[in-house]
């Protein structure tokens, strides 16, 4: 279905919205919109079915208008039923159903009939050190990680399936480990990744299993290009798409072209990219300084960037690092790439 381009969203939910940061890298709430108005106003409200995290309860809402957000978020509805438009239609959505939405993704819920939902919030920057992993695993990168290895331009659509009972006990097992494990004095970053991780890991098989294919296969030469490019910002070296090329036996022309088919972007636009999302990581670390990340992944000088991270980001590294960093030990630091 060909998108529709004049579906633009009316705002964008933020990150600091989510409460998300290097110590809140990851979260998860619970969301009730109650349209049952004859028992608001005998002044009775919907109990959730499930409850993981914060509740957050929205009344008299039948319409939640077009958005967009700055984050990923995984939603997992648990009870009700609306529709969900996006650029590609409008679809259904009821009890089980799940959505992976990326960032600039632009969606909406019309005919909203006491929806409930949790919805998983996460940023990728702590999440995402290594391609290799994630490739590993079809499709993975396309549901949960796509604005990080692919263009927000190379995504037609947002990702909707159905969970079978069974597995969304699973999901909501992991989904309210994740809560309480957040709810922590002594929380363990380690082990809300490792979870969450885990979580995606069912979603991503239920995926598979509801489309009844291993999902979009990424290109033999196109993911060892890429794993040519990490291999190239782990150990501070120029990335060389000629040279590349030839090695994979094609033209520079040809490969460039089905690499952009493949990511949306081109091999050295992409190689910029990934060298950004890389710094992201580290400056959530506030102990790491912008002249210390620009040195550990091979930037001729600070200014230089600086200058590449705003036209990636959108902002400096020094706002990025006062808007999500912290210093604490649970961030990789600048010696980790060495």
């Amino acid at each position: 279905m060909k998108p529709d381009n004049t579906f633009e969203a009316a705002f964008t939910v933020p990150n600091y919205h989510q409460q998300l940061s290097a110590s809140r890298p990851v979260q998860v709430y619970t969301y009730i919109f109650d349209t049952d108005f004859k028992k608001q106003r005998a002044g009775k409200t919907i109990e959730p079915k499930v409850q993981c995290g914060k509740l957050h309860r929205f009344g008299n809402i039948t319409t939640l208008m077009p958005h967009n957000h700055e984050h990923h978020e995984i939603a997992l509805i648990t009870a009700g039923a609306a529709q969900h438009r996006t650029t590609t239609g409008s679809h259904a959505i009821r009890r089980g159903s799940v959505l992976a939405v990326a960032p600039n993704d632009v969606h909406s819920f019309d005919a909203i009939s006491n929806l409930q939902m949790i919805n998983c919030t996460y940023l990728t920057s702590y999440l995402f050190y290594d391609v290799r992993e994630i490739l590993s695993v079809p499709g993975l990168a396309q549901l949960f990680f796509h604005n990080t290895i692919f263009s927000e331009t190379s995504r037609s659509h947002i990702p909707e399936w159905h969970l079978d009972e069974n597995a969304m006990a699973q999901c909501l097992y992991e989904l309210k480990a994740i809560a309480d494990e957040r709810s922590r004095d002594d929380v363990s970053a380690v082990l809300v990744r490792r979870t969450l991780e885990k979580l995606m890991l069912l979603l991503h098989r239920a995926y598979v299993h509801a489309a009844g294919t291993e999902t979009i296969e990424v290109k033999e030469e196109v993911k060892t290009a890429l794993e040519v490019i990490e291999e190239s910002i782990a150990q501070e070296k120029q990335f060389d798409v000629s040279k590349l090329a030839r090695e994979l036996g094609f033209t520079r022309d040809y490969f460039a072209r089905i690499f952009r088919q493949a990511t949306g972007r081109t091999p050295t636009d992409y190689y910029q990219h990934r060298r950004v999302e890389q710094a992201c990581s580290l400056l959530l670390d506030a102990n790491n300084t912008a002249t210390d990340v620009a040195h550990a992944l091979g930037y001729y000088d600070s200014a230089h960037f600086c200058k590449l991270f705003k036209r990636y980001r959108g902002m400096s590294p020094h706002t990025f690092q006062r808007r999500y960093g912290e210093s604490q030990g649970s961030h990789p630091k600048t010696t980790d790439l060495k």
